[in-house]
């Protein structure tokens, strides 16, 4: 003789808060498993957010604030609307309008010997034992140099001036950075040397180039 069945296991009801309602029944047959997954679908409704209304949302208002976590700010930065950014400036750097690709153009400064300005050279000497056969042989040196600057194009001018302490300023002045190479590179002037007892410092711009084969002394 047949028995009725039994059920394998008795649930109670669960009514969850807002939104999904379980409706009271009686308990019904089902397997083990099925029970189980009953009763977690009923723990996740009754866990899930109420409704909150027009009132408690007026008397009790949102944060503002993001309530995102502060280490996925620089995973979310790139994607952040264009008025949460910084403003723009009317003037960008030359790293900003290269990076965006702007149109802007950013000059800047001229160069000598290039953008119209004349390319100036400046050299310092001295002679510290102020030997007087020393200096004539130097400004010997010198002048024949500025006799041949004024044979070759691109030449404007160049002086030599005495200053206090036996030492000589050399200044000269081309239209273009290239004429002055081209004097640098003439064979006279690779072949022209100062004397031994002449000493130099170290030019304090990159567009003068030091003497050859002559020491140099550091500035004071």
């Amino acid at each position: 003789m047949l028995r009725p069945a039994q059920p394998l296991c008795e649930i109670e009801p669960i009514t969850a808060r807002g939104g999904l309602a379980l409706p009271h029944s009686k308990p019904k047959t089902m397997s083990a498993f099925a029970a189980v997954q009953f009763q977690v679908a009923g723990v996740v409704a009754a866990r899930a957010p109420a409704k909150v209304s027009a009132v408690s949302r007026a008397r009790y208002p949102r944060d503002p604030r993001p309530t995102r976590k502060p280490c996925l700010d620089r995973f979310l930065r790139p994607f952040a609307r264009a008025d949460h950014r910084a403003p723009r400036t009317l003037t960008p750097t030359v790293e900003q309008a290269t990076r965006r690709g702007s149109s802007v153009v950013v000059r800047a400064a001229p160069k000598p010997g290039v953008d119209g300005v004349p390319y100036t050279a400046s050299n310092t000497f001295i002679v510290p034992d102020g030997d007087a056969t020393i200096i004539q042989r130097f400004q010997e040196e010198m002048a024949a140099r500025q006799a041949l600057m004024k044979t070759l194009p691109g030449f404007t001018s160049c002086k030599l001036t005495a200053g206090s302490g036996n030492e000589f300023t050399f200044e000269q002045e081309w239209t273009t950075k290239q004429a002055y190479e081209d004097y640098m590179n003439h064979p006279q002037r690779r072949k022209s040397h100062l004397a031994a007892g002449i000493y130099q410092y170290m030019p304090k711009n990159k567009w003068s180039v030091p003497e050859n084969f002559t020491p140099i002394l550091p500035r004071k």
